[in-house]
């Protein structure tokens, strides 16, 4: 992480803009993942799973799958009134089935662009 770069002899300038340029790298990584379109249309009972790096919400954790349930005909977009929200006007496209810890089945409204489809 970028405000752990240890300040240790002459070369913690380098180790610093290495870690920017990472961290910029990453970033650029996500946002492609956002956008790429997925090789098919999702369709309920699909398999799907969060792409790297775009989980935002508790469930599925990461490699876990959950199942399409619905593909809305048009995104809600999250009435969260907070810009500075994490899910502020998130469109949220696709209703997704997971299972919790108690292995309960939730169903739960996500954006479609966070998830691809499992290899399964």
């Amino acid at each position: 992480m970028l405000v752990n770069i240890a300040k240790t002899g002459p070369n913690h300038l380098d180790a610093r803009a290495e870690a920017v340029n990472e961290h910029n790298t990453d970033l650029r990584e996500m946002y492609e993942r956002l956008i790429e379109e997925p090789a098919s249309a999702f369709k309920p009972g699909m398999l799907v799973r969060w792409k790297p790096g775009l989980r935002n919400k508790r469930w599925p954790q990461y490699n876990e799958a959950a199942v399409v349930v619905e593909v809305l005909s048009g995104p809600i977009l999250d009435d969260t009134k907070d810009a500075g929200f994490t899910y502020f006007r998130e469109p949220l496209d696709v209703i997704l089935g997971v299972r919790d810890p108690d292995h309960d089945f939730l169903l739960f409204h996500f954006d479609s662009r966070r998830f691809e489809a499992t290899k399964d």
